[in-house]
């Protein structure tokens, strides 16, 4: 479960991981393709700009078994005011045996520093798939509202 707390706001907001089967979770050569992902830049955050939002990515590993997880990241970015190009980006994540791994602001965990440069990424994609090891892992993406902080999980 995952709580939060808005500023000048009363409460908290959250949401809970949903209950899946361990048996789908995805070994070595499978992987899991997650759409239609968002992540605002550091003054959306900062600013709490409604109808902006920050993703995160949650890795767990449940047979007792390290395993490599190798991320791919595909956006658009602005590269000026009418021209756009496109990026992929890598990287590579251990994950240990019965091991839980997050990962804040996913486009910045797998871009790097250049991705200050990025403004709001919207509507990219996400490829999570296992590498090596034995393991078996359950991916999901959280998805927080700047403006509100509302959150949603999602595992497909």
């Amino acid at each position: 479960r995952s709580m939060s707390a808005a500023p000048g706001r009363e409460g908290f907001f959250g949401s809970a991981l949903p209950v899946f089967s361990t048996s789908a979770a995805l070994t070595a050569g499978q992987s899991h393709r997650f759409g239609g992902v968002d992540d605002a830049g550091r003054a959306a955050i900062a600013a709490s700009t409604p109808g902006t939002y920050r993703s995160n990515l949650g890795l767990i590993e449940s047979s007792g078994q390290p395993v490599v997880v190798r991320l791919t990241l595909r956006y658009s970015f602005s590269t000026g005011i009418k021209t756009s190009a496109e990026g992929l980006s890598s990287l590579s994540v251990p994950v240990a045996a019965n091991g839980f791994v997050i990962l804040n602001e996913i486009s910045r965990a797998v871009i790097g520093s250049s991705r200050d440069g990025y403004g709001d990424l919207r509507n990219m994609q996400l490829d999570v798939e296992v590498v090596s090891g034995a393991g078996r892992v359950s991916p999901f993406v959280q998805t927080i509202e700047n403006g509100s902080t509302d959150s949603a999980i999602r595992i497909q």
